[in-house]
């Protein structure tokens, strides 16, 4: 008896194997390695403010533009300076050994602080009124300054000047040289800038210099090495003019250091030494 529904032959050869995952697999792959593109939705946009809102945040943002930045830290060398007296001998030996207390705080005892204290008669008063030069400086400290120093350049050459000059930068201390040079007497030069320790060994020896000018790490390197000596000095100039952010060589952090140091081992118990300040 045949049957009422025949079987579709061509439809058994197109059968697919439904529990054959590869296909599915494949297409759920590239779905999920394919470029996932953000359209950004138009409707959630933040409106612009209008009327009194943006009057309120025009107004916060005229406030944050005119209150002042705090500063991270206060300008404490500006206001040294401005403190600065040396209008008397007893109050340019407090400044210098105040400053220098300052720096040597904790590394000294106190009976090696006590002892390291200058006599105020070692001391010239500087008058910032009179806006004094290094040149007009030199010629107020200096007895007879003019044959002195004629003769000390005429003498043998011993490494040491009558007058050392001591300032913060080697560009300040081209500048002194520069106003020095009225003097129509040699400058050694005692800064770092072309020239080696060696070097300024060797001219000390050939050349009697009646002034010197450094800056503190060198001079206190040359004295450290007897390449410079003070047998014959009898002025030293602390140039303690400012820059332009309020600083002198005993404020900066890069020179006032070196300038303790200076200090301690070769000026402060030299009591044949005569100090002055330069401010201008």
């Amino acid at each position: 008896m045949e049957d009422d529904h025949p079987v579709d032959k061509a439809n058994d050869d197109d059968d697919v194997d439904i529990w054959n995952d590869t296909p599915r697999q494949q297409e759920q792959l590239a779905v999920d390695q394919a470029p996932v593109v953000l359209v950004p939705d138009a409707s959630k946009k933040r409106p612009l403010p209008t009327g009194l809102a943006a009057a309120a945040n025009s107004a916060a943002a005229t406030n944050r533009a005119s209150k002042p930045k705090k500063r991270k830290h206060s300008r404490g060398a500006r206001g040294e300076q401005k403190d600065m007296d040396l209008s008397t001998p007893s109050k340019v030996s407090e400044y210098i050994y105040g400053t220098y207390a300052a720096i040597m705080e904790g590394k000294l005892s106190i009976l090696e602080m006590q002892d390291s204290r200058p006599n105020p008669n070692q001391f010239h008063a500087t008058d910032s009124l009179l806006h004094e030069n290094i040149l007009q400086l030199v010629q107020r400290c200096i007895t007879n300054w003019e044959p002195t120093l004629k003769k000390a350049f005429s003498s043998k050459p011993s490494s040491s000047t009558t007058v050392l000059v001591v300032s913060g930068s080697s560009n300040r201390a081209c500048a002194l040289i520069k106003q020095l040079s009225k003097l129509k007497l040699p400058c050694a030069k005692l800064f770092s800038r072309h020239m080696k320790p060696d070097q300024q060994r060797d001219a000390l020896k050939k050349t009697a210099f009646p002034v010197g000018v450094g800056t503190p790490n060198r001079v206190l390197k040359l004295l450290d090495l007897g390449y410079l000596k003070l047998t014959k000095t009898t002025l030293v100039v602390f140039d303690c003019t400012v820059d332009v952010k309020g600083y002198n060589m005993f404020t900066q952090a890069d020179t006032k250091g070196d300038c303790a140091v200076l200090l301690q081992r070769h000026l402060l118990n030299n009591d044949r030494l005569q100090y002055v300040c330069l401010t201008a």
